[in-house]
């Protein structure tokens, strides 16, 4: 597991808004640790999660020296006469 963040650390580790770190907590995206039962227990996330998170939300480059190169269209197979 990866360092433990509050929602404030998590939202500055990925560059977003801590409403939207609450937001994808709340819509069961975003996996969290709470401490305790209370309603003001503290909510941490683990950066490993939020770099899972960031990674499925990559677009990949379409152009330039870092666009994936595009895959070979598959060979046609000859017809038997």
């Amino acid at each position: 597991m990866g360092r433990k963040l509050r929602p404030d650390g998590a939202a500055e580790y990925v560059g977003m808004s801590e409403q939207w770190i609450r937001e994808q907590r709340a819509a069961g995206i975003l996996p969290c640790l709470k401490l305790g039962t209370s309603r003001n227990s503290p909510i941490l996330f683990d950066t490993d999660d939020l770099d899972r998170l960031m990674a499925a939300y990559r677009q990949p480059a379409t152009t330039g020296p870092l666009a994936e190169a595009p895959e070979p269209a598959p060979k046609r197979q000859k017809r038997a006469s």
